[in-house]
């Protein structure tokens, strides 16, 4: 662990290297602060406004980025840091202590991970986790068995969302997601895909059962309306299957679960479908 420790007042934050020096190793800052007798707008000056900008700073279109953005709003905003330094500047000695940590105790290591990881919506697998995941499941795959990837579009979800509210639409994003845990062998990989789109890669024991699966599923979610205020809101599946076979690339996989589920909605919604025969209806 590479820590540091500085106790000078307002100048310990001028011996922080600069964020975008790119030898600077230290991820995480944690900042204490009791500072009557000082003045409060130095530390508004050095710490909150830098840190508001970084935040601002950061492209919400780059994966990464959107990440840090992620972990630093948690970190910032959800701690209320303002509140604190508003707290301490009026009541205690004058005192700042700076700790800067390259590593944090692995309770919050664990944690920020998790977040950047987690859909923030239906707390399933993230899309940006589904390449490194996805590839490490297929490697890890039994030769006895084999992997179906299931590409998940639920139907009519703009008409749920232009009747009801978006609110009401997040509702039903989050039930669909508790149906495929329910439904799903809890070794699964289920992943939001994105807006009303999920994906599931799912261990079985031959290519048949991947159908199946499949199936199961779209019967599940059909019986399983949402219910608002006595009212049950219909939600049904159109699903894509495929099937890992030697020497198919992941994105192989992704593309042929993806136009086999578009062709389920072609098709009149609400069926699986999987090489070109349709399954449910």
């Amino acid at each position: 662990m590479f820590a540091l420790l500085a106790a000078m007042g307002i100048n310990a934050f001028k011996t922080i290297p600069r964020a975008e020096d790119p030898s600077f190793p230290i991820p995480f800052v944690i900042v204490t602060a009791v500072l009557p007798g000082g003045d409060p707008a130095d530390m508004e000056k050095l710490v909150v406004r830098p840190i508001e900008d970084a935040i601002n700073g950061l492209d919400d279109k780059d994966d990464r980025a959107a990440e840090a953005k992620k972990l630093l709003e948690w970190g910032f905003r959800n701690f209320e840091t303002r509140t604190l330094f508003a707290a301490v500047f009026g009541s205690l000695p004058f005192s700042i202590t700076v700790a800067v940590l390259g590593v944090v105790n692995s309770q919050l290591s664990t944690r920020l991970r998790r977040m950047a990881s987690t859909d923030d919506l239906t707390g399933l697998v993230s899309r940006r986790l589904l390449q490194d995941s996805a590839q490490r499941m297929l490697a890890e795959s039994p030769q006895s068995g084999c992997i179906a990837l299931l590409m998940i579009d639920v139907d009519r979800f703009k008409a749920i969302n232009d009747r009801y509210g978006h609110q009401l639409g997040d509702q039903v994003l989050r039930h669909v997601a508790a149906v495929l845990r329910q439904w799903l062998r809890p070794d699964s990989l289920i992943v939001r895909y994105g807006g009303d789109e999920f994906c599931a890669l799912v261990p079985i024991p031959g290519e048949a059962a991947a159908f199946v699966v499949a199936e199961r599923l779209r019967a599940a979610m059909e019986a399983s309306p949402y219910a608002l205020d006595g009212q049950r809101i219909a939600v049904t599946l159109s699903i894509g299957v495929s099937v890992h076979r030697h020497g198919l690339t992941l994105r192989q996989l992704l593309d042929e679960a993806d136009r086999r589920a578009y062709r389920a909605k072609a098709d009149g919604r609400n069926r699986v479908i999987a090489d070109d025969v349709s399954l449910a209806g």
